[in-house]
């Protein structure tokens, strides 16, 4: 990816981004280049089928567009862009054209409450390494837990909670495939009190510590 990024960036542009390389096993990783600087910069993310859906190299596009009409830096702007995208098709569902989706029990649910199932998965996305309570993202969202809870489990069949959880989890696994942090950083990141409350946590949900995980 780094060789064809780099001689598609001798043919004349400022800066070449490459998305969707399979470079480690279950994931998918987008690299850009940047003419004048040696160090490539990746963005990786957990490689689930929602990343092959139809227009979504076009959204990546417009969104890198809009944070850099924003002001940001490019890399965080292509950076910024890729968690966003990553929030949409990785962790959120879509409604089809009659406002009805298909989730994992074929039932159907209304495009309203797909809109609030996607917005709670993006308030998780941005204030999970704070705030990891149901009931602080039901204030948000100015809802009842108990009826966030409802919609949770008409679309996925699981509470608020579990989903936190696992949101938290396919993060975690990540930062620990693709990032040099130590374990102790990872846990600081992702909100934990301790080195030991990230394992424990982890444990918990995997059956093995961060550190082992590292190693399989």
């Amino acid at each position: 990816m780094k060789r064809a990024a780099q001689s598609i960036l001798k043919l004349g542009p400022e800066a070449v981004l490459l998305q969707g390389g399979h470079c480690e096993k279950g994931s998918v990783t987008d690299i850009l280049v940047v003419d004048g600087n040696e160090t490539p910069y990746f963005f990786t993310s957990p490689d689930l089928s929602g990343w092959n859906y139809h227009g979504v190299a076009g959204t990546l596009s417009s969104a890198a567009a809009t944070f850099l009409a924003k002001g940001e830096p490019l890399e965080t702007a292509v950076k910024k862009a890729h968690e966003y995208i990553r929030n949409l098709v990785v962790y959120s569902v879509a409604a089809d054209s009659s406002n009805i989706i298909r989730h994992f029990h074929n039932n159907a649910v209304s495009s309203r409450q797909v809109e609030i199932y996607n917005r709670f998965l993006a308030l998780v996305a941005e204030h999970n390494a704070a705030d990891k309570d149901v009931n602080f993202y039901a204030q948000l969202l100015s809802m009842t837990p108990r009826y966030l809870s409802q919609v949770t489990h008409k679309i996925v069949g699981k509470p608020p909670k579990k989903i936190i959880g696992d949101y938290l989890l396919t993060e975690i696994e990540e930062t620990l495939s693709s990032s040099s942090l130590t374990v102790q950083e990872i846990a600081f990141k992702f909100g934990f009190v301790s080195q030991a409350a990230l394992s424990k946590f982890f444990k918990a949900q995997k059956g093995i510590s961060p550190k082992e995980y590292r190693t399989t």
